[in-house]
């Protein structure tokens, strides 16, 4: 298996939708000017990172003869990863790329309980265990309605904490307060790439939120998740656990209203939510790193400090 193979099956791309939560906590640590250890933030990063790798990879796996197996409406941004490799990657290809990832994590958490971290376990553990039960059999919460709430913790509060963790050595609640936007943003990424995907899951029996309650209903959701993050950021900046300046963000709400619209007019068109899709991705990117530019700007030019 070449490079861009393995890039396309592990869905290398989307790998910023963990890595950026992350680097978000790691700006944090950084400009709250508590202790800060560059080693382990790079270490850390990479964990998460292998984590994502594992939780994407073991899903395909699992979901390759299920919802992927009959999704018509696969496409760049949903769909799994068999719709781009499934002709050249056989499936046992991909859980054996999870046991690879969780080797090497393994490996990474031993380091940071050799340093005295010694709560890196229960993190680990806890992301093992969100992306295991996710879409494995016989637990499959992503078919109870549990997924979504499962991917807002694993990329929104618990990154962050664990992230915060491994660099700082404390756990407090702070730490989880920092993920909620990333945890939102993210969640919105999965609830949009779940239009396209209804009538795959739905006949699958993928009994996820959008399912049970239908592309109407759910449109009201996906507005919620895209307000909630300017509305937790601003939460964040009230209480001065972000830095003013942080509130860069409302440059992304322009862009925030024509996507809704699109998403009302075109929400039983999967080619026509293509652009909403595109939409999220990037404001799942943009807002978090434009959080982050506000920490770093705060912390240099009002000596900002939490």
């Amino acid at each position: 298996m070449d490079l861009k193979t393995l890039a396309l099956a592990v869905r290398l791309p989307f790998v910023t939708a963990s890595a950026l939560p992350a680097i978000l906590a790691i700006t944090w640590c950084a400009a709250a000017g508590g202790k800060f250890n560059l080693f382990f933030a790079v270490l850390c990063l990479i964990g998460v990172v292998l984590v994502h790798i594992g939780a994407n990879t073991i899903n395909d796996y699992f979901d390759w003869n299920v919802s992927d197996a009959s999704n018509p409406n696969a496409g760049p941004f949903n769909g799994g990863s068999r719709n781009a490799v499934g002709d050249r990657v056989p499936r046992g290809r991909f859980l054996m790329i999870a046991l690879a990832s969780l080797l090497l994590l393994i490996f990474i958490a031993l380091i940071f309980i050799l340093e005295g971290r010694f709560y890196v376990l229960y993190f680990s553990l806890s992301g093992l265990a969100i992306g295991y039960l996710y879409s494995s059999p016989p637990f499959r919460l992503h078919s109870r309605g549990f997924g979504e709430f499962l991917i807002f913790l694993a990329f929104g509060p618990v990154l962050s904490a664990a992230v915060c963790y491994v660099i700082a050595g404390t756990v407090t609640p702070v730490n989880f307060l920092i993920g909620i936007p990333a945890g939102l943003s993210t969640t919105a990424v999965l609830w949009i790439n779940q239009f396209p995907d209804y009538a795959a899951d739905k006949t699958s029996g993928k009994a996820n939120l959008t399912v049970r309650l239908g592309l109407r209903n759910s449109i009201p959701v996906y507005v919620l998740l895209i307000f909630s993050v300017y509305l937790s950021v601003a939460i964040l900046i009230l209480y001065h656990i972000f830095s003013p300046w942080s509130a860069l963000i409302v440059i992304l709400i322009p862009g925030s209203i024509k996507s809704i619209e699109a998403l009302f007019k075109n929400y039983e068109n999967p080619k026509a939510l293509m652009p909403v899709q595109g939409f999220t991705i990037s404001f799942q990117m943009l807002s978090i790193l434009l959080t982050a530019a506000g920490l770093v700007i705060g912390r240099f030019t009002e000596h900002w400090r939490f």
